[in-house]
């Protein structure tokens, strides 16, 4: 019981024990509305759930159900005085703007003249719409909650809020549902845009509420994970970084999962407790899959093709929330119950403690006190169990693919007696451009993340100016902070190290082609970093430094091709198109990091193969260097032409020489 008590502390009086009983009952409900949203049809389960927000809305007005605090206020009043987000909402109304008028400039000849092609604009358009709202969804939301009590944390002004009479559900709670609504009004922002089908035909208005719901279920989920690593995570750059690792992985695990039961992949056919019946691998990835957005979003064009998404939606949709409605209680009870406990265990009394075996290998501070800080300090990350579950997870999905590749062969060479060289270092060369460039794009943005709380989180923890009085140069401490964003992936080196190893190993990647791998990915590293250390100057928080640097990684990263998608509509862009196209795709694609890390991770019949042909294989590789001598230019110019100067300006060290 004295465990227990520890583990997860609450108070004992009668109040709270009144409203953890009104609150249990409000689960339960909602727990026999989810079952019941199986069985009855669409519209009854809307209005169910319409009278349960409504009921749990008119039991926190009347305070029956104290599940919000003024934190909650606070948070959305001082937010939605942010410019930055009506600036964003802006720029995603544009966004939209931007598609329909693709969808209706493509389509313009045959909607004039067919109310079927009429539909068929208003179906591509709201098809189109909703992958976007999904996409925004699962970029946004772990930047926008996992940093909301971490920054808390980061600021020392969380055990204020622990100091007074709030209850950990009414911090936890309130957090949530204020990023949430920010969120959701910037997903609010598409419905004019959307009504415009209306003229053009329409959409079926089941379809309609079907994807805002698929849209809020996957915010609800992906917001109470966030939530979660912002209470197990002391620092910001940690529970974003995080919150993207865990979407990344399951996204990763449950599209390949269903990808290999649908092509009928053997051993995803073997029953489980080797049995003739039961349940198979197979069975299992299709339960884990079930919240995947990825999956349900290829379910729901299936059906379409198919002509059968009257009867799939309502089914497809009920098992969605089931998955997501699960996840997103047992996390946010997870952060509930262990707020107070770990929090006050992250404090600075609660983290005194002895030295560490591994702590006793530091060296000496020496002459670059600053250095050996973001080494051997900031660099350090504590996992927890979950982490390293997580981790465990991806590993296995990435490198465990190639060890099965490499046991099939000598399964094939030694039990059946078959030569299958070649194609087998086909394999390990498919797979190591599909994993290997997974995993280098998730470091670069992990890398980009860490470099966005460089600054802000010393100006965030009052650290800043103990720095500032000391004689380093703004330089040394700006290479410092650039070195720690690559020492602080260490863990990663080793991962995607292993991964090229087996492919060294069994031809699938030439010794060549690896070094070109690691150069190319080192320049990128370095210009994720230094977008990363410049927002960290500019902006004022951490969480808006890394809202911003994620979606700058991201339009670096690819998402410059929708620019170029736009341009393509107009003449004057592509010169009349044909060559001048096809060039323009290829220049985009040589600043494409993940495209340029395929590309270049070229095996031995690769080389003898493709690099003879003059089209595809020399002026690609030409298009690629000259990306990457675009990638080397634009760090030269962003390190001494905005991060020197402003950090300069920022810390008064215009005229502090090293000498002084």
């Amino acid at each position: 019981m004295s465990w227990l008590h520890q583990t997860f502390a609450w108070s004992n009086s009668w109040a709270s024990w009144r409203e953890r009983l009104i609150l249990f009952a409000f689960l339960a409900v909602a727990v026999v509305l989810g079952i019941l949203s199986a069985y009855v049809g669409f519209w009854a389960s809307v209005i169910l759930w319409t009278i349960y927000a409504s009921a749990i809305g008119v039991g926190t007005y009347q305070g029956w159900l104290l599940l919000f605090g003024p934190v909650l206020f606070y948070d959305m009043v001082r937010t939605a005085r942010q410019s930055r987000y009506v600036m964003l909402r802006m720029a995603y109304a544009v966004l939209l703007l931007m598609l329909l008028w693709m969808v209706f400039r493509d389509r313009r000849s045959d909607w004039q003249h067919s109310r079927r092609e009429a539909a068929v604009l208003a179906e591509t358009f709201f098809s189109i719409f909703m992958c976007v709202q999904l996409g925004t969804v699962m970029l946004l939301t772990p930047a926008y909650v996992a940093g909301s009590i971490a920054d808390e944390k980061d600021r020392k002004t969380l055990e204020f809020m622990l100091a007074t009479d709030l209850n950990n559900h009414e911090i936890v709670l309130s957090k949530l549902l204020s990023r949430l609504a920010n969120m959701t009004s910037l997903l609010l922002t598409g419905l004019p845009i959307l009504s415009i089908l209306q003229l053009v035909g329409g959409v079926d208005v089941e379809l309609m509420l079907a994807g805002f719901a698929g849209t809020g279920l996957t915010m609800l989920g992906v917001g109470s994970v966030s939530i979660l690593c912002s209470v197990l995570f002391q620092r910001p750059r940690d529970a974003i970084g995080f919150s993207y690792l865990c979407l990344v992985a399951y996204c990763a695990l449950a599209t390949v999962g269903k990808g290999m039961s649908a092509a009928g992949v053997a051993f995803m056919q073997a029953p489980l407790l080797y049995e003739d019946s039961g349940w198979t691998l197979a069975d299992l990835s299709n339960i884990v899959g079930t919240g995947n957005p990825i999956g349900a979003l290829i379910d729901v064009a299936i059906a379409i093709d198919r002509a059968q998404l009257g009867t799939v939606l309502g089914p497809l949709l009920a098992r969605y929330a089931i998955f997501h409605g699960i996840l997103s209680l047992i996390c946010i009870v997870w952060s509930i119950a262990r707020l107070r406990t770990i929090a006050l265990a992250q404090t600075v009394s609660g983290t005194t403690q002895e030295l560490s075996w591994t702590d006793s290998f530091r060296p000496p501070i020496g002459d670059l006190p600053m250095l050996w800080k973001e080494l051997y300090i900031e660099g350090s990350v504590k996992f927890n169990w979950l982490i390293w579950g997580l981790a465990a997870i991806l590993v296995l999905l990435t490198i465990g693919i190639g060890v099965w590749l490499i046991g099939q062969y000598f399964f094939e060479l030694l039990v059946l007696g078959v030569e299958p060289w070649l194609h087998f270092s086909m394999q390990m060369n498919i797979w190591f451009r599909i994993a290997g460039t997974g995993v280098a794009s998730l470091m670069l943005l992990m890398i980009g993340v860490r470099a966005s709380t460089a600054i802000t989180s010393e100006r965030e923890r009052d650290t800043l100016d103990a720095l500032l009085t000391t004689p380093m140069t703004a330089e040394e401490m700006l290479i410092a902070k650039l070195v720690g964003c690559f020492t602080s992936m260490q863990l990663s080196w080793i991962w995607l190290g292993s991964m090229m190893a087996l492919a060294l190993l069994t031809g699938g990647l030439h010794p060549l082609a690896a070094t070109m791998v690691i150069v190319a990915w080192c320049v990128y590293a370095v210009t994720f970093a230094m977008v990363g250390l410049f927002y960290s100057i500019l902006c004022a928080t951490s969480m808006r430094a890394t809202v911003f640097t994620v979606l700058t990684t991201l339009f670096l990263g690819g998402g410059h091709w929708l620019l170029m998608a736009i341009c393509c509509y107009i003449p004057s862009a592509v010169g009349g198109g044909g060559r001048g196209m096809e060039n323009l795709a290829k220049f985009e694609a040589g600043l494409t990091p993940p495209f340029v890390l395929g590309f270049f991770a070229y095996s031995w019949e690769n080389l003898a193969r493709d690099f003879n042909n003059p089209i595809f294989g020399i002026e690609m590789f030409g298009f690629s260097l000259v990306g990457l001598f675009l990638w080397v230019v634009g760090s030269w110019f962003l390190w001494y032409g905005a991060i020197v100067p402003k950090f300069r300006a920022l810390t008064r060290r215009d005229d502090l020489t090293a000498e002084e």
